[in-house]
């Protein structure tokens, strides 16, 4: 068990019991800004008078960590079974760069940790006092393969073959179902007698191809069953034409970078954190913009009259951006790419990695952020996949645009893709430039289908603009965005 950060260990096997003073002001590079219990569960610490102030972690528990427990809603009542919290310890100011939960139920949440504190848990973000946080599976969707028999076309003889896979659903605030698919679609079963027709979903009557099932979308529980008509003997009658192709995957995408009032979108202009944040607010799903809505925040330098008031405060609700230390958000710095890095991961709701993949990460507050995009094929290195990343530097429009649009799938594979009558930019000119289309498909909305190598995307049609100006007002609500403007 460590007291006071990450180097102070006292009574690592055993009890540590407070009966009054202060754990204040300590910072620690990973977990526990003020208290770690490490892996050993046995370890107890008791505290029944004093504070725990000003602790900040890099990751989680700035207050108080549980090293090897995750929390997921709803709380058992085992959870925190060794921490007891006596009801006059004061929490406050404690910092985390990671996590976040609102209890429903305060009063039940701190009945778990054995403690009645008034003062644990009124943070904004929970993380800040003690490691409660979403554990990484917020669901998990079953795929059942039936290979052995056929519904509704035909059925041959022998024993039901079932075959299982499953997708973990992490606790993401972006629906990106593009990235959900079958992985692991089995070989048929050659049958004595029978042909293999393909594959239907959910007892339609679509035919679909192994590479088909592979591209489909999963957004829900989803049985795909093996077709089997019998071998052909001898000259095959006239039967009725081929069922056409099933539907391509359809979506639509839109626009989350606006230009300037010149008329450029400036792919080579750095992104302030203001600007960061108002982006992934657009990128929310309207039911997740609309359950972590909020107006206020707890940063000095945010007020609800600033234009992004809305968009930082929501993220901040949401867990997906933090302030600094000194309690501010400082909205016109530039966000750097470690910054934008993390906060794309959190958004995607990706577990972290332990594994440094650049070679000036190492130590890094962001490194596991970093090293999860990178493995998520989200951002790249300047030298290379063991190079440098460069976390500490300002990121630019274009390199926001393509870390985004890597991590969401959204990808044009050329030109081509794209529309003749689009929104166009004079500084985005070049079709040639790396930049190119990762800038067009931030500017513009649009109907997509997915190619056939289910990766990237063909534009459709354009879709007219959302209004987000409407949700940068003072009395905005979320249900704004469906307005119509005149």
């Amino acid at each position: 068990m460590n007291i006071g950060g990450p180097t102070n260990q006292v009574n690592a096997w055993g009890t540590f019991t407070m009966y009054g003073g202060v754990i204040s002001g300590n910072t620690a590079a990973t977990n526990g800004g003020g208290v770690r219990r490490g892996a050993n569960t046995n370890a107890v610490f008791t505290m029944y008078d004093g504070e725990i102030t000003d602790n900040t972690a890099a990751r989680d528990g700035g207050g108080i960590y549980a090293q090897g427990e995750v929390y997921s809603p709803v709380l058992s009542a085992t959870n925190y079974a060794r921490i007891t919290i006596g009801p006059n310890v004061v929490f406050s100011g404690n910092r985390a760069g990671t996590g976040a939960f609102h209890p429903p139920d305060t009063t039940a949440v701190d009945n778990r940790i054995q403690t009645t504190s008034s003062t644990i848990f009124n943070h904004p973000i929970n993380n800040f006092d003690i490691n409660f946080r979403y554990g990484p599976r917020a669901e998990t969707l079953t795929i059942t393969y039936v290979t052995n028999t056929a519904q509704g076309i035909f059925s041959p003889p022998g024993a039901t073959d079932l075959r299982t896979e499953t997708i973990d659903i992490y606790s993401s605030l972006v629906r990106a179902p593009a990235l959900l698919h079958p992985s692991q679609v089995p070989d048929t079963t050659p049958m004595t007698g029978y042909v293999f027709d393909g594959w239907t979903k959910d007892g339609g009557s679509t035919l679909l191809t192994y590479d088909q099932v592979r591209a489909t979308v999963i957004r829900n529980d989803t049985t795909f069953t093996a077709q089997w008509s019998p071998a052909e003997t001898g000259p095959r009658p006239p039967g009725p034409p081929e069922p056409p192709p099933a539907p391509p995957i359809t979506g639509q995408h839109y626009a989350y970078l606006i230009g300037f009032e010149d008329g450029t979108i400036r792919p080579g202009a750095n992104v302030s954190r203001a600007q960061a944040a108002t982006i992934l607010f657009r990128l929310m799903s309207d039911e997740d913009r609309a359950t972590y809505w909020r107006q206020t925040n707890p940063y000095s330098d945010v007020t609800i009259d600033d234009w992004f008031n809305n968009s930082v405060s929501t993220t901040t609700s949401a867990g997906l951006f933090q302030g600094l230390p000194d309690g501010t958000f400082r909205p016109n710095r530039a966000v750097t790419r470690a910054e934008l890095a993390a906060a794309i991961t959190r958004m995607m709701g990706v577990t972290e990695t332990g594994a440094p993949l650049f070679n000036d990460t190492a130590g890094h507050w962001a490194r596991d952020y970093i090293s999860a995009a990178a493995l998520g094929g989200w951002l790249l290195g300047y030298d290379g996949p063991d190079g440098r990343f460069l976390p500490d530097q300002p990121i630019s429009r274009a390199e926001a645009a393509a870390m985004i649009n890597r991590a969401l799938w959204r990808l044009p594979e050329s030109s081509n893709d794209l529309l003749p009558d689009m929104r166009r930019w004079p500084d985005n000119a070049v079709t040639g430039a790396w930049y190119y289309l990762y800038i067009q498909e931030a500017t513009n909305s649009h109907y997509y289908v997915i190619k056939e190598d289910g990766i990237h995307e063909t534009w459709e049609q354009l879709i007219p603009p959302r209004p987000w100006a409407l949700l940068e007002l003072p009395g905005s609500r979320p249900e704004d965005i469906f307005r119509i403007q005149d």
